[in-house]
């Protein structure tokens, strides 16, 4: 319980100036996010929201751009496009691209996922929908159900190849699983920036997507203690933050990744920046 406390008295003010800073959409071009926002068709969102997040590693100012040279070639409409889409046309687009270790074959596979869940369910809720169950403590169980539902559009030799498998991260593994639990918050928040589009899970289950930004300031403010980036992590800190918030408790998760994508998190004290930070109050730096 004094844990509890702690978090809850010690750390609750300064977490929640953090978000107040950097809440709402003064921050959102610094995001993948941004990328969803042209569109105003729910369902086009949700599709480029997954696109946008599966893409979402690397440098934000490289990303971005290769986000928005897919994003170009679908159109107005990209739910339209994809679900009229053939594998043929899917490569067509994906003609070109080349994101690191996503090549166009990549891209083409995931516009195929894409569109064939478009065309037989109407779109990705219900393939998160049917692994949910209402009173799951999380919604890994929702994740690894969208995941297996996309990957049913795929002969198995293209699902086995690297970049491919980038797409269809196992929630169930080891690893933070960061772009699919940040897609879900987009998909399930409603505050501004996230969409609220889905009414399948709630807040409360979702988990931090955690990343090295937001690793690095969780251990800075005690969020967790462990040295590794990965589920466990994700865990520990989520539990942490629902002491701060137990209905809505990844809402932090904005503010703590602004402070290291856009620098204003140094890495080390600095007499200029450390003073005017939220959490310097709290901050172990």
């Amino acid at each position: 319980m004094r844990g509890v406390r702690r978090i809850e008295t010690h750390l609750g003010p300064f977490l929640e100036a953090a978000h107040a800073r950097y809440r709402g959409m003064d921050w959102v071009a610094s995001d993948p996010l941004s990328a969803v926002y042209p569109y105003a068709d729910p369902l086009d969102r949700e599709l480029v929201g997954f696109l946008a997040a599966g893409l979402a590693f690397g440098n934000v100012k490289a990303m971005l751009p290769a986000i928005a040279s897919v994003t170009r070639r679908l159109g107005d409409r990209p739910s339209q496009t994809l679900r009229d889409l053939t594998t043929a046309r899917a490569g067509r687009i994906a003609r070109g691209f080349q994101y690191r270790w996503i090549h166009a074959r990549d891209m083409r596979n995931l516009l195929v996922m894409l569109g064939s869940a478009t065309r037989i369910q109407g779109g990705l809720e219900p393939l998160f929908a049917r692994g949910m169950e209402p009173d799951a403590e999380n919604v890994i169980g929702g994740a690894v159900s969208l995941v297996e539902g996309l990957e049913e559009a795929l002969p198995d030799r293209e699902r086995r190849r690297r970049g491919t498998r980038y797409f269809l991260t196992d929630a169930r593994g080891a690893s933070a699983a960061k772009r699919i639990h940040m897609f879900l918050r987009w998909m399930i928040r409603s505050e501004s920036p996230d969409l609220g589009l889905w009414r399948s899970a709630t807040p409360r289950q979702l988990l931090m997507p955690l990343d090295t930004h937001t690793a690095r300031i969780s251990r800075y403010l005690g969020l967790t203690n462990r040295r590794d980036n990965g589920r466990r992590t994700v865990l520990e800190i989520t539990r942490a933050l629902r002491e701060v918030d137990p209905l809505d408790p990844v809402r932090f998760d904005f503010a703590l990744s602004r402070l290291g994508i856009l620098g204003h998190c140094k890495k080390r004290r600095d007499p200029e920046v450390c003073p005017g930070c939220p959490l310097d109050g709290v901050c172990r730096l």
